[in-house]
């Protein structure tokens, strides 16, 4: 119901039986108001329209109702094709009541979205957030949804995985309630050595693996809990934490729905999109194989890649294996820039013009945590395509894993002869809007804190 009420464009007031009665509601309750949608548990006696199954709906279902009430004459009922009702209305000026047939993709089992279950009734959380880390893009839209539920979120970023201002960080410290350590760096080391005791809960991505010091330092008593952003990570370090077992869980990242989505009326195109080309792991090889291999049957394909190249990072540059792998590349690419085949997009403020204006998007990564692109993407009408990596069918749904360059080429080209990408992006968009709701992820972490 949160999803459908904030990327509707119908104007609209909610009402309810009865006022919120748990914190979880209450929290919940507090985000629509925030976003504008009007609330109400008084009784509504005529003119409303009764919503029976949520489950049943996707994010198009608002519109659809606007559409019916618009045309059709009468009351109606929308039922899927096995006679389940789904919404149907009450309105003045009407006696008769047709049925409307609705379809509606299968409801996605949410259960699994994170290990951690939700509290019932009435819970404590912390008031006042500090959150800290050196890049803070995938909590940023977390951080918001709280802050749009009434938790006052601090900001502490800091320089790299362990310099910061430990003046301001103090500061910051001494006004919150609690601590999130976004990556499990030096900012979890810092922390949970101070003489004070906070809340603690840490986020842990991929890198981390590779930087366990940081962790090994780390005052365990003062952290509350680690959310893994992949369950796989979750299961590759759990021999690393095998003392504090109880504290692990898989909170995955979210998936951040600000109200804008693509109709059906997209222009469709042959432009396949990447975001993100650093480091070599990431396989830009085979991205312009995969171009190769489109282009042997349409020659109207073309790559385009977002994000900086390997020159924007001095570190990068001073590794030999990377420079070598982007040197061996460049034949290929200045072969691909010349013909127009290939667009380097560089850094982008608005990644959402770059979804809009591609009908695809890839990830051809070795390895990847939790890869945001391929939840992205379906949002703005691009469907998405994936490697087989490890992990990813815990993440993704099968038919958006491929098992190789070859296979990938072959779905793409079909799709699109087929005229059915858009139809397989909006598939994957309910999955992923049900599955990675950022409202639960954000209600999971404030329950982490255990206070």
């Amino acid at each position: 119901l949160n999803y459908l009420c904030l990327q509707s464009k119908v104007s609209f007031k909610l009402n309810f039986s009865s006022p919120p009665n748990c914190t979880t509601t209450k929290l919940l309750w507090s985000r629509l108001e925030s976003k504008g949608v009007e609330l109400s548990n008084s009784y509504v006696a005529e003119n409303y329209i009764e919503v029976s199954n949520l489950s049943l709906t996707d994010e198009y279902f608002l519109e659809d109702i606007e559409l019916e009430l618009k045309h059709c004459k009468s009351n109606f009922k929308l039922q899927t094709n096995d006679n389940q009702v789904v919404a149907k209305t009450n309105l003045a000026d009407f006696d008769e009541e047709v049925r409307i047939e609705y379809f509606s993709e299968k409801p996605v089992n949410t259960d699994g979205i994170t290990s951690i279950s939700l509290p019932e009734g009435e819970w404590d959380y912390p008031n006042k957030i500090l959150l800290a880390g050196h890049d803070l893009k995938f909590a940023e839209p977390i951080a918001e949804a709280l802050e749009s539920m009434g938790i006052e979120v601090l900001r502490d970023k800091w320089s790299n995985h362990s310099r910061h201002d430990m003046e301001q960080s103090l500061e910051l410290y001494d006004q919150a309630d609690a601590v999130w350590c976004e990556w499990a760096l030096g900012n979890v080391e810092w922390f949970s050595n101070l003489e004070d005791t906070k809340p603690i809960f840490v986020r842990f991505h991929a890198q981390e693996r590779k930087l366990t010091d940081y962790l090994s330092n780390s005052n365990w008593d003062k952290i509350t809990s680690i959310g893994f952003v992949s369950p796989e990570y979750l299961q590759l370090m759990s021999e690393f934490f095998s003392e504090s077992k109880d504290k692990l869980h898989f909170i995955p990242n979210a998936r951040y729905l600000d109200g804008t989505y693509v109709p059906s009326g997209k222009p469709r195109n042959k432009k396949i999109g990447m975001v993100g080309m650093v480091p070599k792991s990431k396989r830009l090889d085979k991205a312009i194989e995969l171009l190769e291999l489109l282009l042997e049957k349409d020659e109207s394909y073309e790559l385009h890649i977002a994000g900086k190249g390997p020159d924007d990072y001095p570190w990068l540059m001073k590794r030999p294996t990377e420079v070598e792998f982007y040197s061996n590349l460049e034949e290929k690419i200045s072969h691909h820039l010349n013909n127009g085949s290939l667009v380097f997009h560089g850094f982008l403020d608005n990644i959402q013009e770059f979804y809009n204006g591609v009908d695809c998007v890839i990830s051809v990564s070795d390895d990847e945590s939790f890869h945001l692109t391929l939840i992205d993407g379906p949002q703005f009408g691009a469907g998405a395509y994936t490697l087989n990596w490890q992990g990813s069918e815990k993440i993704y749904p099968k038919d958006m894993i491929c098992e190789s360059v070859e296979e990938m080429s072959s779905s793409i080209f079909t799709r699109h002869q087929e005229s059915s990408m858009f139809d397989f992006s909006r598939q994957q968009n309910n999955f992923f809007m049900q599955k990675y709701q950022l409202e639960k992820v954000a209600l999971s972490i404030l329950s982490s804190f255990n206070i």
